[in-house]
């Protein structure tokens, strides 16, 4: 892997109806996790699923996993927050799918601040290796850059590994709107379709997209 831009942590979990009336009511829990100052917590995003409007996504960025796991070991004050959430009815955090931490190998932020961010996750099939799926999503990185050089960073994208799981790999686009990335597919139909075939040779995964809001620390 090349040099990394700190470690995204990903949570999904189900929303309830309460919060997706009225997303703004989550932001005092939002800012009990940013204000209290905790090391190496940069910025925090939270949204909805495009696809369902129901799934719940929260992304942190960290200087590094250990400064994450260094804030949930103080149980004094991560017992405040999870009490919080639990009587906040927002979404239901014993609901969580997963929690993941993914060293970007690029910028993560870039995407996540655009105002729909799509996430494409994968987990390699029982006899692929690493070195595969890596030569795919790199070569495919790297014409990518190439053809859209002349354009902002629409199109690009960040890719990592999780630290949870190291056959999990995860990649990440910014968009300008849901309409955005469907273009996108269009004009470049034919080179996206190769690429996820080629994807779906050595991996399953699911896409989704996301509407984020960014709370910073």
């Amino acid at each position: 892997m090349a040099k990394t831009f700190g470690y995204t942590e990903i949570a999904r979990m189900e929303s309830t109806q309460a919060y997706r009336d009225d997303p703004a009511s989550l932001d005092s829990t939002l800012d009990m996790i940013t204000g209290v100052g905790a090391k190496g917590l940069n910025a925090l995003w939270t949204g909805l699923q495009v696809e369902d409007g129901k799934t719940f996504y929260m992304t942190v960025v960290w200087d590094d996993v250990e400064d994450h796991r260094a804030f949930m070991a103080d149980k004094e004050y991560w017992n405040s927050v999870y009490e919080v959430y639990c009587k906040s009815a927002l979404f239901d955090i014993t609901k969580r799918d997963s929690l993941l931490h993914v060293p970007f190998t690029t910028d993560s932020n870039v995407h996540m601040n655009k105002p729909v961010t799509e996430f494409t996750i994968m987990e390699l099939k029982p006899g692929q290796s690493a070195a595969a799926i890596e030569a795919i999503i790199k070569k495919e990185a790297e014409q990518r850059n190439e053809l859209l050089k002349d354009r902002t960073s629409r199109g690009r994208f960040a890719w990592g590994i999780t630290n949870e799981i190291s056959e999990m790999y995860v990649i990440m686009t910014g968009w300008d709107s849901v309409e955005d990335s469907e273009d996108f597919r269009k004009e470049y139909k034919d080179r996206l379709v190769n690429f996820m075939t080629a994807l779906s040779d050595v991996a399953q995964g699911t896409t989704e997209r996301y509407r984020l809001t960014r709370h910073k620390a």
